[in-house]
């Protein structure tokens, strides 16, 4: 039996909003994200394929969709109280619960850094502002892990790239904190 031609269309109209050539794009996929734990997986695939089509980047709401990702990355201490239903030590490595191994699932910080450090993405106008934001998200969520280290080093090669290209070095100056030591 064939659906009614109103479902058919509304599910059409849902498909094109879901794609990048639509004005609502940005809108839906903010829509439809899910919170973390749940969502983590969606937040590295949209990082590694869907943000990085030259559609989704021209996107004027690009920089929003990523904005949402920091938002939805959860901080060490929001980890260890929802998952492992205990209040995170100061010092993450007094932690001896494996929390740090389930934390590197949920974190997604590794995703949008990554995704900051491709050559498309650094080509954004919003992509200084935006760096600046995933440096700020990231220490003040995970200060004092190295959760998000190989990535971080993507991007600081990046804005490397940018500073040899002209740019001032106050951006580097705001993200050395981004890679642990």
């Amino acid at each position: 039996m064939n659906p009614p031609q109103h479902q058919l269309k509304s599910e059409l109209l849902a498909r094109r909003r879901a794609l990048p050539s639509h004005p609502e794009w940005g809108t839906t996929l903010i829509a439809r994200l899910e919170p973390l734990p749940k969502g983590a997986d969606e937040v590295r695939r949209l990082c590694t394929t869907t943000l990085l089509d030259p559609v989704a980047l021209a996107h004027p709401q690009w920089e929003a969709v990523v904005r949402k990702l920091l938002d939805l990355t959860w901080s060490w201490k929001d980890a260890c109280r929802t998952i492992g239903g205990f209040e995170a030590p100061d010092d993450p490595a007094d932690d001896e619960s494996d929390m740090g191994e389930v934390y590197e699932e949920l974190h997604t910080f590794d995703g949008v850094l990554r995704l900051l450090a491709t050559p498309g993405a650094s080509s954004h106008p919003a992509w200084a502002r935006l760096v600046e934001e995933a440096c700020r998200v990231k220490t003040e969520r995970v200060p004092d892990l190295g959760f998000g280290k190989p990535a971080a080093e993507l991007l600081l090669e990046a804005v490397s790239e940018e500073l040899r290209a002209g740019d001032s070095g106050a951006l580097v100056r705001r993200t050395w904190r981004l890679v642990p030591e």
